[in-house]
């Protein structure tokens, strides 16, 4: 099942078992014109047509006009190779690799449409951006081709949380181990998918500063922040800064503070809601100035997930 939403789909696996047939739209939602949005999946191939091998593939349908055909709008692909395409008009625009993929693993393939811009997510590493203005709205759906596959955790996010797949910067960032900047605005949220969130690496002896600032495509009207401690078991909240501010902007150089905290407890797993004055930005940034220390006494600060709304 596709849900229209913002929260994650985590129960419900659909299996397409049909790796004979041609073309296979698995799931949709039919009659939608989706402009800017977030469509994500968890994705195994688990056979291939022997006629098509590794070249055979599964994935989403983004703006198409039919959700049963992909001759008008994009597929963004998965082989059992590896490789993630993007096809336009059944057409071939772009391809990558997924980094050290292993034929049948499980891949979070995520697509987010910003106004002509189309990007395509392995989990939180952009394998694809590319400009392109032929389909700028449409249904989205599931398909395979030729190929057998899992799908789970179906996600769409209809420009409701502008910040999904925005890009950010930060003032240190630790890139491993499902820690990125890029998994700060994945949209996955409490779900053991190996996308952490943001972690700070600089100065871990000292308490000390660091800031992580995201760009929302243009210029929004949001009255709102949620931020979302990591969500690890017994590691839940660690990392959440206890001091800082929420500051907006419209040029990323002249910032409003928006909210200031002081002492703030360690949160569980859910969203750490601060709701401001309506105003029009086109940045957002976290500085947290007194940071906790963990069982080692290091100092880091983790986020899990930032929407804004």
């Amino acid at each position: 099942m596709i849900t229209n939403t913002t929260e994650t789909t985590t129960s419900g696996a659909e299996l397409d078992s049909d790796t004979a047939a041609n073309w296979d739209t698995v799931s949709a939602v039919p009659g939608r014109a989706y402009g800017d949005v977030a469509a994500s999946v968890d994705v195994s191939i688990t056979g291939v047509n022997a006629d098509g091998g590794e070249t055979n593939w599964a994935g989403l349908t983004v703006h198409t006009q039919n959700p049963t055909d992909r001759q008008a709008g994009y597929l963004v692909g998965l082989r059992n190779n590896g490789e993630v395409f993007v096809d336009r008009s059944a057409a071939t625009i772009a391809k990558a690799k997924v980094p050290g993929y292993t034929a049948g693993q499980t891949v979070i393939l995520r697509a987010v449409t910003r106004g002509s811009t189309l990007k395509v997510y392995a989990g939180s590493t952009e394998l694809i951006s590319l400009t392109d203005a032929s389909y700028p709205v449409g249904n989205v759906g599931l398909a395979t081709g030729a190929a057998s596959a899992w799908f789970d955790n179906v996600r769409l996010n209809p420009g409701t949380n502008p910040v999904e797949g925005a890009a950010v910067t930060a003032s240190s960032s630790y890139e491993n181990d499902g820690w990125s900047k890029n998994a700060l605005t994945d949209g996955r949220r409490s779900l053991p998918t190996g996308t952490n969130g943001w972690s700070s690496i600089d100065n871990l002896s000292v308490d000390h500063t660091e800031s992580v600032t995201a760009g929302l495509g243009a210029a929004r009207r949001i009255s709102r922040l949620d931020l979302f401690g990591r969500a690890d078991g017994a590691n839940t909240g660690l990392g959440f800064p206890v001091d800082f501010t929420v500051q907006v902007s419209s040029d990323n150089a002249t910032w409003t503070t928006v909210a200031d905290k002081h002492d703030y407890p360690r949160p569980g797993a859910g969203a750490q809601t601060f709701p401001f004055t309506p105003t029009t930005a086109r940045y957002v940034k976290v500085t947290g100035t007194k940071l906790s220390a963990d069982q080692f006494g290091d100092r880091y600060m983790q986020l899990g997930e930032i929407a804004v709304g």
